[in-house]
């Protein structure tokens, strides 16, 4: 993501994750939000599968807290504040998005939720449980809040989260 930043050529970036579908009006949502003043933001989602239990997930990201700032969000900020910010930490080689963030709230840089869904593959659940995902993303996210490294985070991850690309 780093590298793609230095070639990138507009005055904002955008970190979409390959499985996420923008909303309707996704650009313009992005457009207003930084002509409102914000230096970057996120939006709400919800998954592709509609159930109660996703449906609950998704609640959560229309809110700035916990999770706020995970991958599924995308990310829209400024060039100039991302660079300020020292880009990607790129030892973070988990939870990137959430140390990033970290940074972005201790700088008070201005960012807002749009409540403007993207769409979220819930393949993750589909292939294990709904329990065991949302453990396993709150244990990580507390370690995370605790300190632990990147790698060691993405190793807990492979062993807790199965998928084809990791075992």
């Amino acid at each position: 993501m780093n590298e793609a930043s230095q070639i990138a050529l507009g005055n904002t970036f955008v970190f979409l994750h390959a499985d996420v579908v923008p909303p309707t009006g996704f650009i313009d949502d992005i457009l207003n939000s930084l002509q409102n003043g914000y230096d970057a933001g996120f939006f709400s989602y919800r998954f592709d599968k509609d159930t109660w239990y996703l449906r609950v997930n998704a609640w959560f990201t229309a809110k700035d807290g916990l999770f706020t700032s995970g991958g599924d969000q995308c990310l829209f900020i400024k060039k100039k504040a991302f660079n300020q910010l020292g880009k990607f930490n790129e030892e973070q080689v988990l939870m990137e998005d959430f140390e990033f963030f970290r940074r972005m709230k201790k700088a008070n840089l201005s960012y807002t939720i749009v409540k403007n869904d993207l769409i979220v593959s819930a393949r993750k659940y589909e292939s294990n449980s709904y329990l065991r995902v949302n453990l396993s993303n709150f244990l990580l996210v507390v370690l995370f809040k605790f300190g632990y490294s990147g790698s060691k985070l993405k190793s807990l991850h492979n062993k807790l989260i199965p998928t084809p690309n990791n075992g």
